[in-house]
């Protein structure tokens, strides 16, 4: 059986050029964690309210992914998983 490798990828034409690995670092850091904040918002409907917490930046032509919770579990113990990628 093959063995993995890791393998280190420069990229040809950086996004920033002249930027400082220190700086590139931080802003990537900056960039996580406005991601992990997720904007909470609330619709009243004739069946009650329904909260609702947006992940990102919303792409207009990207479909957005739409999740129940399960009855006592709240978006954050329910599906926080699938929004932290390490």
């Amino acid at each position: 059986m093959a063995e993995l490798q890791e393998v280190q990828i420069t990229e040809e034409k950086p996004l920033l050029p002249g930027q400082t690995p220190e700086a590139a670092k931080e802003a990537e850091l900056a960039a996580r964690i406005l991601l992990d904040q997720g904007q909470t918002h609330s619709v009243e409907t004739p069946y009650g309210s329904v909260t609702f917490t947006v992940y990102g930046t919303p792409k207009p032509k990207r479909p957005a992914i739409l999740t129940y919770h399960d009855v006592g579990l709240n978006y954050k113990s329910c599906f926080q998983p699938l929004f932290q990628f390490e």
